[in-house]
């Protein structure tokens, strides 16, 4: 897998200034739709964890909020915290557990393109297990076996510790 590209030097440091319009969660919406939009914007505005905590516990209203104020105080602008928290109470576990299936039974298509069954093995990973993102030993693995037969055995001769290796 390729790194992703890195951004033009230029612009290294830039900070979008324009005001951010934050998606706002009440509970009421599909929570991984929202937070997709919340990230895309944090990513626009090169936000930092804390700012991302800060802002994403700010645009919690209504129910959603009550997650929040369960979080103890030093906890609440966590950013992998409330999203945690957050899936927890709003992904059910039928969501989670089609989430896992699709991640275990993802195999890459003949003739599809490999970064494209990366991209969709990733998504499916962080969705349907959040707290091995920074672990990556499933995903790793996951992509290794769902690999074509001709490409598994390239990339298992290079014997990967990480996924981003393979």
């Amino acid at each position: 897998i390729e790194e992703q590209e890195e951004p033009d030097m230029s612009r290294r440091g830039y900070r979008n200034t324009k005001p951010m319009q934050l998606p706002t969660f009440d509970g009421k919406s599909n929570f991984e739709d929202f937070i997709m939009s919340f990230q895309l914007a944090a990513n626009t505005h090169v936000l930092n964890q804390r700012e991302m905590g800060e802002r994403l516990a700010a645009s919690m209203k209504g129910k959603a909020l009550g997650v929040i104020r369960a979080m103890k105080p030093k906890d609440r602008t966590k950013y992998n915290l409330i999203v945690k928290n957050m899936r927890k109470k709003y992904c059910s576990r039928g969501v989670k557990n089609r989430w896992e299936a699709q991640f275990t039974n993802r195999k890459m298509k003949k003739n599809e393109d490999v970064q494209k069954y990366a991209d969709e093995l990733e998504d499916l990973h962080a969705s349907a297990f959040p707290d091995d993102i920074k672990d990556g030993k499933l995903l790793l693995q996951r992509f290794t076996d769902g690999l074509t037969k001709n490409l598994r055995e390239k990339v298992t001769l290079t014997f990967p510790k990480t996924y981003h290796e393979a």
